[in-house]
């Protein structure tokens, strides 16, 4: 899973040159990986937020479980 992870987290710099750091979290706001500074302890912060935006998204019948939102917080 490592890899997989890996794989995403360079994906994500080569889409946005913007990008400065990618912090990933499960569902349970365990940190997976930061890159670009992000602290650990930040991890439970952001997944609380990615949570809270799920309430956002309109209900929508056939959308499957494995769909969350994606946090991006610019400065």
């Amino acid at each position: 899973m490592d890899a997989e992870i890996a794989k995403a987290i360079s994906s994500i710099y080569e889409e946005d040159e913007d990008v400065v750091g990618v912090v990933v979290v499960d569902s349970s706001g365990l940190c997976l990986a930061t890159d670009g500074g992000i602290p650990e302890a930040a991890a439970g912060v952001i997944a609380s937020i990615a949570a809270h935006g799920d309430h956002l998204l309109p209900a929508n019948p056939t959308q499957t479980a494995d769909v969350s939102p994606v946090v991006q917080i610019e400065a």
